[in-house]
């Protein structure tokens, strides 16, 4: 499993008690959220849909109004629908509008977004019908940072459906609940839906030793292993070596810091010398987050199964349990520029690309002598993956060119 390097705080809608705060044009007013409802084709009751891990997101395809988008599959997602980036390829889908409404990300700055009422989304022999469209204006920055994929969703499948992830061959069967023996789905782990998320219990395992239990949220829009919200709860101490980097959201930035756990108990399984990223209350902490979030560094190392209309989910051990948790070996952080390069956003302290001199604001233009306009983010990122691997770099600083070779190794 390519190692998560980066996380992405993905959009929070404001949603409240099962109602929306929508914008009319004269005041905002409150309705209650359309219900979704589902459909399997020719009398079936499951559908077997691969997906893309794209820097450690998962990515499906799903039809609205005869256009194929790729939306991020995100548990986070709070309402039976998708929420989608502005794009010509949104606009092919025809979509009539209906009111606004805020949408806001990581930094807490609202998004005025157009929303579309009763849209039919399908994946292979499923429909959902009555969904929600909820579009962000377009952005060519974030068209960047979220490049190959035209938005997020997540309740219409979790809270309606069984869903079960296969990380390792990359594919998921959703079943209609009732029909799947949850038996042989592995470990049971209780869980509780408020504000359509999903928490669960589990245990944190300090540098220290101390043991701090707490409800995290159930993430699959979040790249990274374990989000610890320090500023909800203060036990949650930060390890002596802990290093900063940046979180992008829908609407701008925050400032985290990484530091390395001794564990993390859940449901009975011990995950050990875990990198987490730490909050310390000024980054924008949401009310609902509790100690923290789990995402796809931790999840992606089960065959998880969703029960949510159980109040359930099953974890089973796979080959990916034993992998290190490591944030990106270089120590850089990059945006695509507008020349379609990519561009350094933040070096962190005592990684290699400090060491080789690299500077926030240089442009990379070749990694391996593969030219980095044409390299995914993803692709990217996959080359700066191995331990001990040599990468040469190709860069460009004040209109000079320059090339240096680095050493990726794990610096935190």
């Amino acid at each position: 499993m390519k190692i998560i390097r980066s996380l992405i705080l993905l959009g929070v809608l404001l949603v409240f008690n099962g109602s929306l705060l929508i914008a009319q044009e004269s005041a905002p007013v409150r309705m209650e959220m359309p219900v979704g409802g589902f459909e399997f084709a020719n009398q079936t009751t499951s559908t077997a849909i691969p997906f893309k891990l794209a820097d450690n997101l998962i990515v499906i395809q799903v039809e609205l109004n005869r256009t194929t988008l790729n939306l991020i599959l995100d548990t986070g997602m709070p309402f039976d629908g998708a929420l989608l980036f502005g794009s010509d390829k949104v606009d092919a889908a025809q979509l009539t509008f209906t009111s606004k409404m805020p949408v806001g990300g990581v930094d807490g700055n609202p998004i005025l977004s157009d929303i579309s009422l009763g849209a039919t989304l399908k994946v292979p022999n499923l429909t959902l019908t009555n969904q929600m469209i909820v579009v962000i204006p377009r952005d060519a920055t974030r068209s960047r940072q979220f490049e190959g994929v035209d938005g997020i969703i997540g309740f219409s499948l979790f809270n309606h459906l069984i869903v079960s992830i296969n990380y390792e061959r990359q594919y998921m069967i959703i079943s209609q609940p009732g029909t799947v023996d949850l038996a042989k789905a592995g470990q049971a782990v209780p869980v509780d839906i408020r504000d359509n998320r999903i928490f669960l219990k589990a245990d944190v395992k300090l540098e220290s030793g101390a043991i701090v239990p707490g409800e995290f949220v159930v993430d699959t829009g979040n790249r990274n292993a374990l989000m610890l919200n320090a500023g909800n709860n203060n036990a949650l101490v930060l390890p002596a070596r802990n290093l900063p980097y940046f979180a992008a959201s829908l609407t701008g930035k925050a400032q985290w810091k990484m530091g390395r756990i001794a564990g993390f108990n859940l449901g009975g399984f011990q995950l050990e010398n875990v990198l987490a990223s730490f909050n310390d209350g000024n980054s924008g902490t949401s009310p609902w987050e509790k100690e923290g979030n789990l995402g796809n560094q931790i999840l992606g190392r089960f065959h998880l199964t969703f029960n949510l209309p159980g109040n359930q989910i099953y974890l089973a051990k796979n080959g990916l349990f034993g992998e290190s948790f490591d944030f990106n070996l270089a120590g850089l952080q990059v945006e695509r520029a507008e020349d379609l390069n990519l561009t350094i956003c933040h070096v962190i302290p005592g990684s290699p690309a400090e060491k080789a001199g690299l500077l926030t604001g240089d442009k990379i233009l070749a990694v391996n002598k593969k030219s980095a306009a044409q390299l995914s983010r993803s692709e990217f990122e996959e080359k700066i993956d191995k331990n001990g691997k040599k990468v040469s770099v190709v860069l460009e600083r004040s209109g000079e060119k320059f090339s240096v070779n680095m050493k990726l190794e794990r610096f935190i």
